[in-house]
């Protein structure tokens, strides 16, 4: 401290002699005490001098500055530590409050509104909205296997029948259990026209749900029978296809006419 003090006062006299000579040779110029010569250089040597006066005194003041920084911990370096972590903090805490700001939503809620949504737009045969709506939810929940049935869906609805599948079996791998997973498949397949694969999940979603004897299945069933019945018609089997049909109009099928249609039109 005592030393930077000294420094400080050899600072400033500098630059106060470097000051008088300037003004020493100002006024002999003036005066005409002495040559232009000899005065420009006599004002020249005295900015000099005031000059260097300013230059340790700058020296010493960054000194100051560079000694008060080291006394933190790790100096500057210490200091960018600490603003980093300062900013880490805050973005942090940003993320955490937008994360509370998502938990306060109910994501299954807002899959309900949107499967609702697509539902309206399908009966309104409207299936390019009803596909665009439903792929929203993805952002929702990317593994929510009714979503995912839904969408395979919409896919059928667009003839867009391998992404149906695609999106079909993604469900399928979340909850293998659901009871209209197997028959969507076999209908995707008749859809592409691969009767034997449609077959095989058909006759497998039958012997499924017939296992299960309760109300759901029974109703799933109805729906199982009829798809199946178009299949094996366009196969070439109309009287097994109308033995479907009449076991889908005793589950409860409503619209097993409508089937038997469009297999004489076929």
């Amino acid at each position: 401290m005592i030393f930077w003090y000294r420094n400080s006062v050899l600072a400033s006299l500098v630059s106060i002699i470097g000051c008088v000579i300037v003004i020493t040779g100002i006024a002999g110029l003036r005066d005409r005490e002495i040559g232009v010569g000899p005065g420009i250089l006599v004002i020249v040597a005295g900015i000099g001098i005031a000059a260097l006066g300013k230059v340790i005194s700058d020296r010493k003041a960054q000194k100051k500055t560079e000694q008060a920084r080291t006394a933190q911990p790790g100096g500057k370096a210490g200091s960018t530590a600490r603003y980093t972590e300062n900013t880490g903090y805050a973005e942090r805490s940003t993320s955490q409050n937008a994360g509370n700001t998502k938990k306060t939503k109910n994501p299954d809620k807002e899959l309900e509104e949107i499967i609702r949504q697509a539902e309206g737009y399908a009966e309104k045969e409207e299936y390019h909205k009803e596909l665009e709506t439903l792929l929203s939810g993805l952002s929702i929940d990317s593994g929510n296997a009714v979503l995912l049935n839904r969408i395979g869906r919409a896919y059928r609805h667009v003839g867009d029948y391998n992404a149906a599948l695609d999106y079909y079996f993604r469900s399928a791998k979340v909850d293998p259990n659901d009871l209209s997973i197997g028959t969507n498949i076999a209908v995707a397949y008749y859809y592409l026209g691969e009767y034997e694969k449609a077959d095989q999940y058909f006759q497998g979603e039958i012997t499924r749900l017939e296992s299960m004897n309760n109300h759901e299945s029974r109703s799933m069933l109805g729906i199982t029978y009829a798809n199946y019945a178009l299949c094996i018609g366009k196969m070439g089997d109309l009287n097994r296809a109308r033995e479907f049909l009449s076991k889908a109009e005793r589950a409860g099928y409503k619209k097993c006419d409508v089937i038997w249609n469009m297999l004489m039109r076929a």
